[in-house]
């Protein structure tokens, strides 16, 4: 039986879409040849630039960061910090953005305090006389008791008060205005009745105000806005109330510490609440907005020409159902930044009034420096907030009676600081591994010039450590 053959096609499917017409007149072949000449200039000078960029990712070097602490430590402060940075430009293109959080964090406070007078103004038989009120300089009680218990002294609020008190209630539209506007559906189910409002890790938070409908063009640059006029309209009652001396007792009473929480702003009430208010550098390094989940960061720092370090940084939720997710990043990491608040040695954990914040922070770190996997990490630890720890020691609060074991010692900033730093280094030097290195400072995150000196010598030491490993330089 003879062999069948299939009928074969030599020519190149290709060659015959690129083929030039038959018809092609010599005016059409130049004008042909003009264009095939410079489609391939633009494609070699696209290949260029990508030999370009894989040469300069080879000398690419990446430190990943990652940044531990209690809620509230000021963990984001310092990633805000480094932003600002190493990555100024990107970080204020998005100044105007946070204006909406630092307006939530003005109502929320506010709302705290309205929240205090709702549970006088049904009992007004019992009153409260503050025959010697705090100055405005001190804001600190020397009877600290746990943050949730109650005084059963009562404020008699006068009809005043009461006036000032329902004239700042459109400020509960505003908070859910505001609400709605940073956070999605989800975001919303966090957070309870002037419950501090909380985020899902990311950039999603942003992309919810640029998306609002109602934003006027132009609001990028302070234009105004519904919010922006509410706040404006309530800004002399709300610096009425705030100033309010009977007021101002009441919650040294109620233990409601607003000048030691992040996000504070009600000192700068005239600004901030005015039309057309644009957030400052340091306005959004105070800002706070809790997230929940893991925030990544990215920048660049050049350390010579030519040599230049990619950082992420890895912001991990502090409070205590998130931490079990920090040991799963142990292993990829180069250096973790712990975060101490050594200013809340007074205070005791939102989620657990039983535990001083302080200790608990002893506690995380005793359970840092024992886990496994940290040979290759270099330890960096801030003890922020110095300058809360100076005002409230200066102020006759005893730092040995919420830490016991500082019996006897001089009860200033400098000498308590000192133990707190010998003793993590001592937790250290008693773990069972050994760290590439171990790095203290001691600052105040929110104050940007000093914070910015100590981001630079201790990015300058991690990135030459972290170069010479990759033998780039000696």
């Amino acid at each position: 039986m003879p062999t069948r053959t299939r009928a074969r096609n030599d020519s190149d499917p290709f060659e015959e879409a690129l083929r030039p017409p038959s018809d092609e007149t010599p005016e059409q072949e130049l004008i042909r040849k003009r264009k095939e000449t410079e489609a391939r200039r633009v494609n070699d000078a696209i290949q260029e630039e990508i030999d370009r960029t894989a040469a300069s990712e080879k000398k690419l070097t990446t430190i990943k960061l990652l940044v531990l602490g209690q809620s509230e430590s000021g963990k984001s402060t310092l990633v805000k910090n480094f932003r600002l940075k190493y990555s100024s430009r990107e970080f204020r293109q998005e100044n105007i953005t946070w204006r909406s959080v630092i307006q939530l964090n003005v109502v929320h406070s506010i709302l705290q305090i309205l929240d205090a007078l709702s549970t006088l103004t049904d009992r007004p038989s019992t009153s409260y006389s503050p025959i010697s009120p705090p100055s405005p300089s001190s804001s600190f009680s020397t009877t600290d008791t746990l943050p949730h218990s109650r005084s059963n002294t009562n404020v008699q609020l006068t009809n005043e008060q009461r006036a000032l008190k329902l004239r700042l209630s459109p400020l509960i539209q505003v908070d859910r205005l505001l609400r709605d506007r940073i956070g999605t559906e989800e975001d919303q189910e966090l957070g309870g009745k002037f419950s501090e409002f909380v985020v899902r890790a990311g950039s999603a938070w942003k992309s919810a105000i640029h998306r609002q409908p109602g934003r006027q063009i132009g609001d990028e640059n302070g234009s105004v806005d519904q919010i922006s006029h509410l706040m404006s309209m309530c800004k002399n009652d709300m610096i009425q109330l705030w100033n309010d001396q009977v007021i101002r007792g009441l919650r040294v009473v109620r233990k409601l510490r607003l000048e030691e929480r992040s996000g504070f702003f009600l000192d700068s009430l005239d600004r901030v609440c005015s039309v057309g208010y644009v957030p400052t550098d340091d306005d959004v390094i105070k800002a706070r907005l809790r997230t929940l989940g893991v925030n990544e960061t990215r920048f660049n720092v050049v350390y010579a020409p030519g040599l230049t370090t990619q950082w992420r940084v890895y912001d991990v939720g502090g409070i205590k159902s998130q931490r079990v997710y920090w040991a799963s990043f142990f292993d990829d990491v180069d250096c973790i930044a712990f975060i101490v608040s050594i200013g809340a040695f007074n205070q005791y954990l939102e989620e657990d009034p039983e535990v001083n914040r302080l200790a608990d922070s002893f506690d995380i770190w005793h359970k840092i420096v024992n886990a496994k996997l940290l040979a290759k990490v270099h330890l960096l630890v801030f003890l922020n907030k110095y300058d809360l720890l100076e005002r409230k020691l200066a102020s006759g609060i005893r730092f040995n009676k919420y830490i016991t074991s500082y019996e006897g010692r001089s009860n200033d900033a400098t000498s308590c600081t000192a133990y707190i730093k010998t003793k993590l280094h001592n937790q250290l030097s008693e773990s069972k591994h050994e760290v590439q290195s171990f790095i203290c400072h001691v600052t105040s995150l929110t104050n940007t010039t000093s914070s910015g000196h100590i981001l630079a010598a201790v990015t300058e030491l991690l990135v030459t450590k972290a170069l010479s490993h990759t033998q780039l330089i000696n």
